[in-house]
C-alpha cells in the first residue's frame, strides 16, 4: 500500500475516547487519503504561488521515493462529467497510483485522462479489465 510520509504519525496516539477498533478505521481512512491525496494532487502547478505541490511518501530525510516503472496510460472517450476522484476510483482497485488526473484544454475537460501506475504490471492489469467495460485506454505516441 501507498502511504504519504507521516501517516503512521496521525494514527500512533490513540486517546482515550478511542477503542482499538475506532483507532484501526480511522488509520484505514487516513492512509486511504494520503493515497489519494498522492495520485490526484502530486506535482500540479499552485498558480497563486508559482510553484508546484511536491508530496512524498518516505521521508525524504531517511528513505528514497519509490520508482515508476509503468507507461502512462492515455485514457479516451471519457463522459463530460468525469472528474479525478472518479478516475482514481476506477483505476486505483488495480494498484498504486503515480499520477491519476483529466486532462484540461484552456479549462475544458475534453475527454482524455492520463494514468501511471508505479508498477507495469499494474497498467497491464488495469488495460486489460478496462478494455473490458469499454473504456479506451492508449499509450501515449
Amino acid at each position: 500500500m501507498v502511504a504519504v510520509h507521516n501517516t503512521s504519525l496521525l494514527c500512533s496516539e490513540p486517546t482515550k475516547s478511542r477503542t482499538n477498533d475506532d483507532l484501526a478505521t480511522n488509520c484505514a481512512t487516513i492512509i486511504f487519503s494520503a493515497d489519494r491525496a498522492y495520485a490526484l494532487f502530486n506535482n500540479i502547478l499552485l498558480a497563486q504561488h508559482g510553484c508546484l505541490l511536491k508530496l512524498n511518501m518516505n521521508d525524504p530525510n531517511t528513505a528514497n521515493e519509490p520508482e515508476v516503472n509503468a507507461n502512462i496510460l492515455q485514457v479516451k472517450s471519457l463522459g463530460p462529467s468525469t472528474d479525478n476522484t472518479f478516475l482514481y476510483n476506477l483505476f486505483r482497485p488495480y494498484g498504486a497510483l503515480q499520477y491519476c488526473r483529466t486532462v484540461l484544454d484552456n479549462s475544458r475537460f475534453k475527454g482524455v485522462a492520463l494514468v501511471q501506475y508505479f508498477r507495469q504490471e499494474d497498467a497491464d492489469d488495469a488495460q486489460r479489465e478496462l478494455v473490458r467495460m469499454m473504456v479506451e485506454i492508449f499509450l501515449p505516441e
